[in-house]
């Protein structure tokens, strides 16, 4: 539910709402969520976060949702995420690293034989697209 509400605060581009439900609960997202929930609500943070460009805020949220995730593709998902961030920050140099290491842990994945799901696809597409934007 309180995902839910947030997602609907988001589509209504009222992201302060968005960070100020989550925050109320943000003590029982990281005490009594499983690790899959809490990457996902720290994702809605870090949207948040982004639009109100307060970038810090959102790459903090970021570095907490890749620690924990364990799946390749949240990781390259959370990866392109972050280079995007460093881009809207203008670190430049960052956003490059960044996403190349989204694309090395999707090239891996690949190498190793594993079904290409819709999300890869999409994930490689991001990642290139906005190694594009930064690098011109």
């Amino acid at each position: 539910m309180i995902l839910s509400t947030a997602k609907a605060f988001s589509y209504a581009s009222l992201f302060e709402r968005v960070i100020d439900v989550l925050t109320m609960f943000l003590g029982t997202i990281n005490r009594s969520w499983d690790k899959d929930k809490r990457s996902v609500a720290y994702l809605v943070f870090r949207e948040g976060y982004t639009d109100l460009t307060e970038y810090e805020k959102a790459d903090s949220f970021l570095h907490k949702a890749l620690a924990i995730t364990e799946d390749p593709e949240r990781k390259a998902a959370a990866l392109s995420q972050m280079g995007l961030v460093s881009k809207f920050s203008c670190n430049y140099d960052d956003a490059l690293t960044t996403l190349n290491q989204a694309l090395e842990i999707l090239s891996k994945e690949s190498r190793e034989g594993r079904e290409k799901s819709k999300s890869w696809s999409a994930n490689i597409a991001v990642a290139h697209g906005q190694i594009g934007e930064v690098l011109s």
